[in-house]
């Protein structure tokens, strides 16, 4: 699963495994994770509850994100493609070095 503006599903798995230090479910407490099919694709709206109860979506609260779904309850996570793309970045210029 690649994507011209996206990390290869392989270096997404690599990121969470180098990156999570809790692999438990909030939700269930398994350890049972996959990657979000077309991982790349998603984006997630930061929503912002207002004084009278209501909520809003501001403009630039959105982001390109990577979802991680709990296999055994369904919970899901996300992580910000970009953290995930910067961390590739760097390690690629390190392999390079």
């Amino acid at each position: 699963m690649e994507d011209k503006n996206g990390p290869e599903y392989g270096e997404v798995a690599l990121f969470f495994s180098k990156k999570w230090k809790n692999w438990d479910c909030e939700r269930c407490g398994t350890a049972l994770w996959e990657l979000g099919e077309e991982y790349q694709q998603r984006v997630g709206a930061l929503v912002t509850p207002s004084n009278d109860g209501s909520y809003s979506i501001p403009g630039s609260g959105t982001a390109e994100v990577v979802t991680i779904i709990c296999t055994n309850c369904g919970n899901v996570r996300l992580t910000a493609k970009k953290v995930i793309l910067k961390w590739i970045e760097e390690l690629e210029a390190k392999s390079h070095e």
